[in-house]
């Protein structure tokens, strides 16, 4: 669907409505947020909401429509507002307020009843026509945001608790700082290990800061990840301390590169089911080959067979788990979730689900450095050819859990 011709009515839109800010101190719509403008992000992120139209009003002048995130986004001056027909809630939000896809869907999911109101001081207002089909508040006649949030707040019958994970407000445009340290902010999840913090999301997050104002996409990012750790892993068939850590640095560095491309999506709004699976299997193949050559590397300093049976165990264990965590994520993106890996399992807050995902972590990787300093990277493979099974077991496990649950 095309953008909706300026002056044409909104026919049974979920419309969001972006009022601009007045005053010269205020961070304008078209404000450079880490590679998009202000308004391109809102627009981007009520497309994840679910709205299916944006406009934006105010100022004496409106402007060519564009298309972010699959909807249209329209620009008209003020006063010439047209949403007659416009049915359900009408989510308005201040033009200096950066949003979050969930809390808009918060928002646009308000239990608000017709002819109602609900508002955020000058942040976000919900309103719905009334019976007859007239607004609480006239959004049509509004010359800015100050002016719209003056009347709302007078007509309010409800306020909307401020959520500031939600949205973040730029009260000028010196808040451009704090605002992508906002958004990289949230790039961080909840389930990363004290080490992942410390380190390699740090470093990942300053890659992806440098990154996303270039042309380079998610899917480039994570093909990269993948050759760096497929050239360190040849220098593990080796016994020698500063080959074994050539390789060690090299597998980190891929580990580091490979949250970029996640990151990389997200800041670009580029998440796809098809980055998704790319993320996901060369992050796997990339393993297979590290526990394949230290089985290999430890065959070839012992002359015993055993070494090459672990590696086979822990291979084998990484193929069916990376396998299970597919065919989950997959359905997830299928029954209409966003195809968006954050964790190896779908987790539901269970004991189990977090002690998977605890466990789903990389921080093994600074154990191999460690060892590898000594030239015994391979005393990491019979802790792996153990866990590697169970950690298969176990989301084999909380796949039937789930399956029991949904049938009963």
């Amino acid at each position: 669907r095309g953008p909706v011709p300026r002056g044409r009515p909104l026919e049974n839109d979920v419309t969001l409505l972006i009022l601009r800010s007045a005053g010269g101190d205020a961070a304008s719509i078209e404000t450079d947020l880490l590679g998009l403008s202000l308004i391109e992000r809102n627009a981007h992120a009520a497309a994840k909401a679910g709205f299916t139209h944006v406009l934006v009003a105010g100022g004496d002048t409106g402007g060519p429509a564009r298309t972010c995130g699959g909807i249209p986004v329209e620009f008209t001056a003020s006063g010439n507002v047209q949403l007659d027909k416009t049915e359900g809630p009408l989510v308005v939000l201040n033009g200096n307020v950066l949003a979050d896809p969930a809390w808009l869907g918060k928002l646009m999911a308000m239990p608000v009843q017709p002819g109602g109101i609900a508002v955020e001081n000058e942040v976000a207002a919900v309103i719905v026509r009334d019976g007859t089909g007239a607004w609480p508040v006239d959004p049509m006649s509004a010359k800015d945001a100050g002016t719209f949030f003056a009347d709302a707040r007078t007509a309010a019958r409800h306020d909307i608790e401020p959520d500031r994970d939600g949205r973040f407000i730029l009260t000028s445009a010196g808040d451009r700082a704090a605002a992508e340290a906002w958004l990289l902010g949230k790039l961080i999840k909840s389930g990363d290990s004290l080490l992942t913090l410390l380190i390699n999301r740090r470093l990942s997050m300053a890659i992806s800061r440098r990154l996303v104002r270039t042309g380079v996409t998610p899917n480039q990012v994570t093909v990269v990840s993948v050759l760096i750790g497929l050239a360190g892993a040849p220098f593990f068939l080796y016994a020698e301390p500063h080959l074994q850590m050539i390789g060690a640095l090299l597998v980190l560095i891929h580990s580091i590169v490979d949250g970029c491309d996640g990151e990389l999506a997200r800041l670009k709004f580029q998440t796809s089911e098809t980055g998704m699976v790319l993320d996901l299997w060369g992050d796997n193949v990339v393993h297979v080959a590290l526990f394949a050559c230290l089985g290999v590397g430890w065959y070839f300093a012992g002359g015993a067979v055993w070494p090459l049976l672990l590696a086979a165990s822990a291979v084998g264990g990484t193929l069916w788990s990376a396998w299970l965590v597919h065919d989950d994520t997959v359905r997830r993106t299928e029954a209409g979730s966003a195809p968006h890996l954050s964790s190896v399992t779908a987790g539901d807050g269970t004991r189990l689900a977090k002690i998977l995902n605890g466990l789903g972590n990389r921080d093994f990787l600074y154990g191999m450095l460690a060892l590898a300093f000594f030239g015994k990277a391979y005393w990491l493979l019979p802790l792996v050819a153990v866990g590697s099974p169970l950690f298969a077991v176990g989301l084999t496990a909380q796949r039937r859990r789930k399956r029991t649950q949904i049938n009963a």
